[in-house]
């Protein structure tokens, strides 16, 4: 009796045939773009509408192993109204080597200190970035963009530390302490060719109670003077027969007044009481 003949059939590919894409996750790149648009409010501004481009490699996509890919994938994100920008990128089990990418230059709206507006060209520090990426991890990457004064315009800079009294009734350096962030100092100058202390700008203090401004002048020298506005804090108990205890900072200092050159930076400290 003749015995069935068997046999099984396989099919084969060859290794290099095979793209196969790893598993992807993603990585995210965040950042802000900030830049001293506007010369009165001594803050630096968010810098809307620039476009960030981030490219990645195709082959970073594929598992070990498989076919390489000279292709590259292009990611882009616009910068919001605060600034801020958020890119998600495709992530496998390789490395990302990823380029991002800021406009080298942007012509921006500029408020000036006399109050005009008008279009100036400014420029970023290292435009485009290499690093790497893996899955899961995030990136924070931010810009900021300056500009070069006029040739007949130079700044002036105000920097210093501000201290608050904790008890009007007493005197001692033991009861001063750093004014609280959002501590509002207010500077008062003198437009160019003006008789009048018709400019002003509120700083707001920092976590470290320190502040900082910077005035564009074309005047060799300008007067400045600075006062406090608005206190977050309060007042210790006071001790005394003419003492009141009171909820809120009031400020009986003299008004500082200083002069300083164009192109100097002035360091004023301030003390209110």
């Amino acid at each position: 009796m003749a015995l069935p003949f068997l046999f099984t059939i396989q099919s084969c590919k060859k290794d290099n045939e095979s793209t196969s894409t790893a598993t992807l996750g993603s990585a995210t790149i965040t950042g802000r773009v900030t830049g001293d648009l506007d010369l009165l409010n001594g803050k630096i501004d968010p810098v809307a509408g620039i476009k960030v481009i981030a490219k990645i490699n195709m082959s970073d996509l594929v598992a070990v192993g498989s076919a390489p890919t000279n292709s590259v994938k292009i990611y882009e994100a616009t910068t919001d109204a605060d600034g801020n920008y958020t890119i998600k990128l495709d992530a496998g089990i390789k490395m990302l080597n990823v380029t991002l990418s800021f406009p080298a230059k942007a012509n921006l709206e500029q408020t000036r200190e006399d109050g005009s507006k008008q279009t100036v060209e400014y420029t970023v520090t290292s435009p485009s970035r290499s690093f790497t990426l893996y899955k899961g991890e995030n990136r924070t990457e931010n810009a900021v963009y300056t500009f070069k004064a006029e040739p007949s315009y130079g700044f002036i800079t105000l920097r210093g530390h501000v201290q608050l009294r904790d008890d009007l009734c007493e005197v001692g350096d033991d009861q001063l302490h750093n004014a609280p962030k959002g501590t509002i100092i207010v500077i008062n100058w003198q437009s160019d060719g003006s008789l009048a202390f018709d400019r002003e700008m509120e700083v707001e203090v920092d976590a470290d109670g320190n502040y900082s401004a910077k005035i564009e002048t074309k005047e060799s020298n300008k007067t400045f003077h600075i006062n406090g506005r608005k206190f977050y804090d309060e007042l210790k108990e006071k001790n005394g027969p003419d003492c009141v205890t009171n909820s809120d900072y009031g400020f009986t200092t003299s008004l500082y007044s200083i002069n300083v050159n164009k192109g100097e930076t002035m360091v004023k400290d301030i003390e209110f009481n």
